[in-house]
Protein backbone atom coordinates (compact mmCIF):
# COMPACT_ATOMS: atom_id res chain seq x y z
CA UNK A 1 0.00 0.00 0.00
CA UNK A 2 0.91 3.57 -0.59
CA UNK A 3 0.86 5.38 2.43
CA UNK A 4 0.98 8.16 1.61
CA UNK A 5 -1.50 8.37 -1.72
CA UNK A 6 -4.22 6.53 0.75
CA UNK A 7 -3.79 9.24 3.06
CA UNK A 8 -4.18 11.54 0.81
CA UNK A 9 -7.48 10.32 -0.92
CA UNK A 10 -9.09 10.18 2.74
CA UNK A 11 -8.03 13.48 3.37
CA UNK A 12 -10.03 15.03 0.13
CA UNK A 13 -12.84 12.93 0.51
CA UNK A 14 -13.47 13.96 3.70
CA UNK A 15 -13.02 18.07 3.46
CA UNK A 16 -15.01 17.17 -0.03
CA UNK A 17 -18.13 15.46 2.23
CA UNK A 18 -17.78 17.73 4.91
CA UNK A 19 -18.69 20.90 2.71
CA UNK A 20 -21.87 22.69 3.13
CA UNK A 21 -22.54 25.17 1.00
CA UNK A 22 -24.66 27.27 3.98
CA UNK A 23 -22.39 26.84 7.11
CA UNK A 24 -19.03 27.78 4.39
CA UNK A 25 -20.86 30.91 3.91
CA UNK A 26 -21.22 31.96 7.38
CA UNK A 27 -18.59 29.75 9.22
CA UNK A 28 -14.80 29.01 8.56
CA UNK A 29 -14.51 25.50 7.11
CA UNK A 30 -13.75 23.28 9.99
CA UNK A 31 -9.98 21.65 9.34
CA UNK A 32 -9.45 17.91 9.36
CA UNK A 33 -7.72 17.29 12.01
CA UNK A 34 -5.16 15.10 9.44
CA UNK A 35 -3.15 13.53 12.48
CA UNK A 36 -6.28 11.83 14.09
CA UNK A 37 -7.05 10.32 10.70
CA UNK A 38 -3.64 9.21 9.92
CA UNK A 39 -3.01 7.30 13.53
CA UNK A 40 -6.68 6.09 13.24
CA UNK A 41 -5.63 4.94 9.54
CA UNK A 42 -2.30 3.53 11.22
CA UNK A 43 -4.46 1.54 13.53
CA UNK A 44 -7.00 -0.11 10.87
CA UNK A 45 -3.21 -0.90 8.62
CA UNK A 46 -1.87 -3.29 11.26
CA UNK A 47 -5.59 -4.76 12.12
CA UNK A 48 -5.31 -6.02 8.51
CA UNK A 49 -8.61 -3.92 7.36
CA UNK A 50 -9.13 -3.82 3.67
CA UNK A 51 -8.66 -1.03 2.19
CA UNK A 52 -12.31 -0.06 1.77
CA UNK A 53 -12.94 -0.57 5.17
CA UNK A 54 -10.26 1.66 6.41
CA UNK A 55 -11.77 4.04 3.68
CA UNK A 56 -15.13 4.11 4.68
CA UNK A 57 -14.27 3.81 8.78
CA UNK A 58 -11.49 6.67 8.41
CA UNK A 59 -13.86 9.28 6.98
CA UNK A 60 -16.66 8.35 9.04
CA UNK A 61 -15.08 8.10 12.13
CA UNK A 62 -12.74 11.73 11.31
CA UNK A 63 -16.37 13.47 10.61
CA UNK A 64 -17.42 12.40 14.21
CA UNK A 65 -14.13 13.83 15.03
CA UNK A 66 -14.75 16.95 13.98
CA UNK A 67 -18.46 17.33 15.22
CA UNK A 68 -16.83 16.89 18.80
CA UNK A 69 -14.35 19.28 17.85
CA UNK A 70 -16.95 21.88 17.02
CA UNK A 71 -19.40 21.37 20.17
CA UNK A 72 -16.43 21.77 21.87
CA UNK A 73 -15.77 25.43 20.63
CA UNK A 74 -19.33 26.31 21.41
CA UNK A 75 -19.61 29.41 24.26
CA UNK A 76 -21.39 28.75 27.19
CA UNK A 77 -21.45 32.07 28.03
CA UNK A 78 -25.19 32.92 29.51
CA UNK A 79 -24.72 37.28 28.66
CA UNK A 80 -24.09 37.23 24.30
CA UNK A 81 -25.03 39.50 21.50
CA UNK A 82 -27.22 38.51 18.90
CA UNK A 83 -24.48 37.57 16.42
CA UNK A 84 -22.90 35.62 19.18
CA UNK A 85 -26.02 33.66 19.61
CA UNK A 86 -26.13 33.23 15.76
CA UNK A 87 -22.43 31.87 15.58
CA UNK A 88 -23.33 29.71 18.74
CA UNK A 89 -26.54 28.04 16.60
CA UNK A 90 -24.19 27.51 13.90
CA UNK A 91 -21.73 25.93 15.49
CA UNK A 92 -23.88 23.46 17.11
CA UNK A 93 -25.42 23.37 13.74
CA UNK A 94 -22.04 22.08 11.91
CA UNK A 95 -21.15 19.49 14.64
CA UNK A 96 -24.61 18.15 13.98
CA UNK A 97 -24.49 18.00 10.38
CA UNK A 98 -20.83 16.20 10.68
CA UNK A 99 -22.32 13.89 13.01
CA UNK A 100 -24.88 13.33 10.26
CA UNK A 101 -22.72 12.35 7.65
CA UNK A 102 -21.26 9.53 10.05
CA UNK A 103 -24.22 8.04 10.33
CA UNK A 104 -25.26 8.25 6.64
CA UNK A 105 -21.91 6.77 5.62
CA UNK A 106 -21.88 3.84 7.64
CA UNK A 107 -25.33 2.71 7.09
CA UNK A 108 -25.56 3.25 3.75
CA UNK A 109 -22.74 0.83 3.85
CA UNK A 110 -24.50 -1.45 6.30
CA UNK A 111 -22.50 -1.23 8.92
CA UNK A 112 -24.64 -1.19 12.02
CA UNK A 113 -22.42 -2.68 14.13
CA UNK A 114 -19.42 -0.12 13.75
CA UNK A 115 -22.49 2.40 14.05
CA UNK A 116 -23.01 1.03 17.34
CA UNK A 117 -19.34 0.63 18.58
CA UNK A 118 -18.70 4.47 17.93
CA UNK A 119 -21.75 5.56 19.10
CA UNK A 120 -20.76 3.94 22.34
CA UNK A 121 -17.46 5.57 22.00
CA UNK A 122 -18.94 8.97 21.73
CA UNK A 123 -20.72 9.10 25.01
CA UNK A 124 -17.64 7.65 26.73
CA UNK A 125 -16.28 10.49 25.08
CA UNK A 126 -18.57 12.71 26.51
CA UNK A 127 -18.25 11.67 29.89
CA UNK A 128 -14.52 11.91 30.72
CA UNK A 129 -15.12 15.39 28.97
CA UNK A 130 -17.81 15.90 31.92
CA UNK A 131 -15.11 14.77 34.36
CA UNK A 132 -11.96 17.11 32.97
CA UNK A 133 -14.71 19.83 33.80
CA UNK A 134 -15.25 18.71 36.68
CA UNK A 135 -11.97 18.97 38.16
CA UNK A 136 -11.08 22.08 37.02
CA UNK A 137 -10.27 24.25 39.97
CA UNK A 138 -9.31 21.43 41.92
CA UNK A 139 -5.84 21.40 43.90
CA UNK A 140 -5.77 17.72 44.79
CA UNK A 141 -6.25 16.33 41.32
CA UNK A 142 -3.12 14.31 39.63
CA UNK A 143 -1.75 14.73 36.48
CA UNK A 144 -1.87 10.72 36.18
CA UNK A 145 -5.87 10.87 36.53
CA UNK A 146 -6.00 14.45 34.22
CA UNK A 147 -3.89 12.25 31.83
CA UNK A 148 -6.26 9.49 31.70
CA UNK A 149 -9.16 11.38 31.31
CA UNK A 150 -7.72 13.65 28.64
CA UNK A 151 -6.73 10.43 26.52
CA UNK A 152 -10.27 9.05 26.65
CA UNK A 153 -11.23 12.30 25.55
CA UNK A 154 -8.81 12.81 22.76
CA UNK A 155 -8.38 8.99 22.22
CA UNK A 156 -11.55 7.55 22.50
CA UNK A 157 -12.71 6.75 19.37
CA UNK A 158 -9.77 5.23 17.80
CA UNK A 159 -9.26 3.55 20.64
CA UNK A 160 -12.67 1.78 20.23
CA UNK A 161 -12.54 1.15 16.90
CA UNK A 162 -9.11 -1.00 17.99
CA UNK A 163 -11.14 -3.29 20.05
CA UNK A 164 -13.84 -3.17 17.30
CA UNK A 165 -11.57 -4.73 14.89
CA UNK A 166 -9.46 -6.66 17.20
CA UNK A 167 -9.75 -10.55 16.11
CA UNK A 168 -10.21 -11.74 19.82
CA UNK A 169 -11.72 -9.19 21.65
CA UNK A 170 -11.00 -10.97 24.98
CA UNK A 171 -7.17 -10.26 24.74
CA UNK A 172 -5.88 -6.64 24.81
CA UNK A 173 -2.61 -5.43 22.71
CA UNK A 174 -1.51 -1.51 22.37
CA UNK A 175 -3.97 -0.05 20.28
CA UNK A 176 -6.27 -0.63 23.12
CA UNK A 177 -4.86 2.92 24.73
CA UNK A 178 -2.33 3.47 21.94
CA UNK A 179 -4.29 6.52 19.79
CA UNK A 180 -4.99 8.06 23.14
CA UNK A 181 -1.26 8.40 24.17
CA UNK A 182 -0.50 9.40 20.47
CA UNK A 183 -2.69 12.00 20.43
CA UNK A 184 -2.47 13.76 23.63
CA UNK A 185 1.55 13.49 22.88
CA UNK A 186 0.30 15.13 19.42
CA UNK A 187 -1.87 18.08 21.08
CA UNK A 188 0.77 19.13 23.58
CA UNK A 189 3.48 18.71 21.16
CA UNK A 190 1.34 21.64 18.98
CA UNK A 191 1.63 24.21 22.13
CA UNK A 192 4.71 23.29 24.19
CA UNK A 193 4.73 26.41 26.67
CA UNK A 194 0.89 26.09 28.16
CA UNK A 195 -0.27 22.58 27.01
CA UNK A 196 -4.39 22.49 26.76
CA UNK A 197 -5.11 21.63 30.40
CA UNK A 198 -7.51 22.98 33.42
CA UNK A 199 -4.37 22.80 35.52
CA UNK A 200 -2.31 24.59 33.52
CA UNK A 201 1.04 23.94 32.08
CA UNK A 202 2.07 20.22 31.90
CA UNK A 203 4.95 19.37 33.66
CA UNK A 204 8.17 18.15 31.59
CA UNK A 205 8.35 14.37 33.63
CA UNK A 206 4.46 13.91 32.68
CA UNK A 207 5.33 14.22 28.62
CA UNK A 208 8.51 11.96 28.96
CA UNK A 209 6.07 9.65 30.38
CA UNK A 210 3.82 9.89 27.65
CA UNK A 211 5.84 9.63 24.82
CA UNK A 212 8.12 6.43 26.65
CA UNK A 213 4.70 4.70 26.74
CA UNK A 214 3.77 5.96 23.47
CA UNK A 215 7.13 4.11 22.13
CA UNK A 216 6.98 0.87 24.11
CA UNK A 217 3.64 0.73 23.25
CA UNK A 218 4.31 1.38 19.12
CA UNK A 219 7.30 -0.95 19.59
CA UNK A 220 4.41 -3.83 19.94
CA UNK A 221 2.75 -2.87 17.10
CA UNK A 222 3.03 -6.35 14.92
CA UNK A 223 3.21 -4.00 11.07
CA UNK A 224 7.05 -3.26 10.49
CA UNK A 225 5.67 -0.63 8.24
CA UNK A 226 3.07 1.15 10.98
CA UNK A 227 5.85 0.91 13.84
CA UNK A 228 8.46 2.79 11.88
CA UNK A 229 5.98 5.50 10.95
CA UNK A 230 4.64 5.72 14.21
CA UNK A 231 8.39 5.87 15.12
CA UNK A 232 9.11 9.09 13.38
CA UNK A 233 5.53 10.72 14.42
CA UNK A 234 6.82 9.99 18.31
CA UNK A 235 10.06 11.84 17.11
CA UNK A 236 8.66 14.67 15.51
CA UNK A 237 6.27 15.72 18.49
CA UNK A 238 8.83 15.13 21.23
CA UNK A 239 11.47 17.05 18.82
CA UNK A 240 14.36 14.75 18.38
CA UNK A 241 15.87 13.74 15.36
CA UNK A 242 17.60 9.85 16.23
CA UNK A 243 15.69 6.70 17.70
CA UNK A 244 18.97 7.05 20.28
CA UNK A 245 17.43 9.97 21.59
CA UNK A 246 14.14 8.12 22.02
CA UNK A 247 15.86 5.81 24.07
CA UNK A 248 16.60 8.10 26.33
CA UNK A 249 13.25 9.62 26.70
CA UNK A 250 11.92 6.20 27.45
CA UNK A 251 14.51 5.60 29.53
Amino acid sequence: MHTDNDLGQIFAEIDHTARCSYLDQHLRSSEVPTFFTRILYYMMRSRSVSKEQIRLYAVATTLIQMALNVHETVSTDKEVTGAEMHFRQLSVLAGDYYSGLFYRNLAEAGEVAGIACLSGAICDVNEAKMDLYGIQGKSNISWFRYTQLAMRVQGGLINALARFFCENREESDSWDVLGGYMMLLYNWSQNPVKADSPMGPVPVETIRSVAAESLRLSKQVPSLEVRQDLLTLIQNCVGIHSEEELHVCEG
